[in-house]
């Protein structure tokens, strides 16, 4: 086959190997928005393409440590071409899932034909860049809009390892700019995969370990095909070369990176003091979590993927199950030492420990929710890469038949694709979406939540009144869901003394969770709006329940408290005492300038004009980081101002 030829044939592969994924993925593309999906995109809304709007939407994403630019400039873009609908976010989501997988398959390529079974690196990466395309848990990061950043992340950690190993082999080939390519692609790539999500930190140690499997272990075969020998003499370029870019692109970056976390160890534990469980009961239960995440990728079920896995269970005491699921990590920690030590390169090995690596930040002490599929989304490279040098290289040596494991291989590949299938068409609809998941994770609070806010869409109260009474029950250190239950009682004019009751008990005894907060404001909305008629006593007892939570206010939370009372006093037509509850907020937490913001507006409509200026003035004095934030509510305070003034005018003339 002529050059030509091959590449015609590896491009019709490629381009229907992508049909296909978007056969099965294209009926997903119209689902809805997903838990922080809206809150993240608000701020990415993208109107023109010039400098100013360009640079807004970079710096004006909060999320993670290093605001995630690329990724918001990404949800931009789409934004501008193709407006807010659901449709397009997706589709560019797995255009870029398309991406990844490709940069994908070039890697494992590249590390195969460093190993004797180089004649196998073709098809064995295919397969492991095909399945990990079509397998059904990357749904819930290809079709959960805001997961892009996970995305882009990934892409850009893979692209920068390509370039690490093409530099590392270029360099014991002695051909030139193997060093040049390390030193400009490699930290590139990283950069923009760290303002996309931070776990691209991780790349380092995806570094360390091809480094160590794969460049320290020069096996025969190796040796033999690229003409090379160890190069351990001093003189050697290639010594000088190869320890430089493990000091400067792995050892270096990685102390620091570790001196970096031991520092601000204090700052990764905040946190904990709003979950149900310590940081020893995550560490321990995060050993099953692993385990599970397993048998998603090597078992696909449709039932047991979902969007929420709140109800998996919080292990408290180290047993014997948990001593067993750590010896096997330990076991193949061990195992790869060894392997290494060797200088024998074992793919399998090399898998797992790629597995173990991509969860290092997320499956550790970091008070994160303890389980999401899209965690994955790299990690499961890393399993799929083992099974297909299993399936490819190992299976057919064990049995001696190459047809039986093509035949396996042909079996997993069909199931990915229809358990991918149906999983997709149930992503397609929130109604249908939201009934599966509470149908198949009973247990799970958030899919009660979820599925009560799809009910409340067509009206059916009672059920969604259920489904949140439910979600409490579930999990009652969790006030969010009692409160969301008065709130919708309340516009549904089903409130009872019990729901009332239920609240208070809730916000007095639970943590005061970020959902709690958002109920609590839907009820202050609902009361402001007139959209329910609740009695002004239980309103305020509601909110005075706040006061008597067993864990403590902090500062932030008695502003947030009192901000909500300046609202409903102000919707009651006591201005007196909505700016006296106003100024209190703003003491309690001068940092919110959005209490400052709604002051000015609130004595602006009542025509307080001259104490709006005083406000608008000390918000302007007070040059927080977070005037930013507000550009748009300021300027509109500013059109208010001036309309006000103008009317004050024509009533005197």
């Amino acid at each position: 086959m002529n050059k030509i030829k091959r590449f015609l044939f590896y491009l019709s592969v490629t381009f229907f190997s992508f049909l296909i994924a978007l056969m099965l993925y294209i009926k997903g593309f119209p689902g809805p928005m997903l838990l922080d999906d809206k809150v993240n995109l608000q701020s990415t809304e993208l109107y023109a393409l010039d400098k100013h709007s360009l640079l807004h939407v970079i710096t004006h994403n909060y999320s993670g440590m290093l605001g995630r630019g690329i990724s918001s400039l990404s949800f931009g873009l789409t934004h501008f071409f193709h407006g807010s609908g659901t449709y397009y976010y997706k589709y560019h989501n797995f255009m870029i899932h398309c991406l990844t997988a490709l940069a994908l398959f070039y890697l494992g390529y590249r590390l195969l034909h460093l190993t004797r079974h180089a004649e196998k690196a073709l098809v064995i990466a295919a397969l492991a860049a095909f399945i990990w395309l079509i397998h059904p848990i990357q749904v819930s990061t290809v079709l959960y809009i805001v997961q892009r950043m996970a995305q882009l992340s990934a892409l850009f950690t893979v692209c920068a390892l390509i370039c690490y190993v093409v530099g590392r082999v270029r360099i014991e080939e002695e051909r030139r700019f193997g060093v040049s390519i390390i030193v400009i692609g490699y930290p590139f790539f990283l950069i923009l995969g760290l303002l996309s999500k931070e776990n691209a930190a991780l790349c380092i140690l995806f570094a360390l370990v091809i480094e160590a499997f794969f460049f320290s272990s020069f096996d025969v075969g190796m040796i033999e095909r690229m003409g090379i020998s160890p190069a351990n003499n001093v003189k050697d370029k290639r010594f000088h070369r190869r320890w430089f870019v493990r000091i400067c692109f792995i050892a270096l970056p990685l102390a620091l990176g570790v001196a970096g976390v031991l520092y601000k160890m204090d700052s990764f534990l905040v946190g904990y003091e709003g979950r149900p469980f310590s940081l020893s009961e995550r560490l321990l239960t995060q050993i099953d979590v692993l385990f599970y995440y397993l048998q998603l990728i090597l078992l696909p079920r449709l039932s047991e993927y979902s969007l929420y896995h709140d109800d998996f269970p919080v292990v408290t005491q180290f047993g014997w199950g948990t001593f067993f699921r750590l010896s096997i990590i330990v076991g193949v920690a061990a195992l790869s030492v060894v392997s290494i030590a060797k200088k024998k390169i074992n793919l399998i090995l090399f898998g797992l420990a790629w597995f173990l690596v991509a969860h290092a930040m997320e499956s550790t002490v970091i008070p994160l929710e303890m389980i999401f599929e899209h965690r994955n989304y790299l990690a499961s490279y890393g399993v799929v890469f083992a099974l297909s040098v299993f399936l490819l290289m190992y299976l057919p040596e064990y049995i001696k038949s190459i047809k039986f494991s093509y035949g396996v291989t042909a079996v997993f590949i069909i199931l990915c694709s229809f358990v991918l299938f149906v999983r997709v068409d149930t992503w397609g609809s929130e109604e249908q979406l939201t009934l599966v998941n509470v149908t198949d994770h009973p247990r799970s609070a958030r899919a009660h939540t979820a599925r009560a806010n799809a009910l409340a869409a067509y009206q059916r109260s009672d059920e969604m009144i259920e489904h949140l009474r439910i979600a409490h029950e579930l999990e009652p250190w969790n006030p969010g869901a009692a409160i969301h239950r008065l709130a919708a009682a309340c516009v549904f004019e089903k409130l009872t003394p019990d729901i009332v009751n239920e609240a208070k008990n809730a916000l007095s005894n639970g943590y005061l969770t970020a959902y709690a907060w958002l109920a609590i404001d839907s009820l202050v909305s609902n009361v402001e709006y007139k959209r329910c008629q609740m009695d002004g006593a239980d309103v305020l007892g509601v909110l005075d329940a706040i006061d008597e939570n067993r864990h403590g206010l902090t500062a932030d939370a008695q502003g947030k408290k009192t901000f909500f009372l300046a609202r409903l006093y102000q919707s009651w037509g006591d201005d007196r005492q909505a700016i006296e509850y106003y100024d209190r907020a703003i003491a309690l937490d001068g940092e919110a300038t959005a209490y400052a913001i709604a002051k000015a507006k609130f004595l602006i409509r009542n025509g307080y004009v001259e104490e709006a200026k005083a406000a608008m003035l000390s918000i302007v004095e007070a040059d927080k980081g977070s005037l930013r934030d507000e550009a748009k509510n300021i300027k509109t305070l500013f059109t208010m101002l001036m309309d006000a003034e103008l009317e004050v005018m024509e009533n005197e003339n």
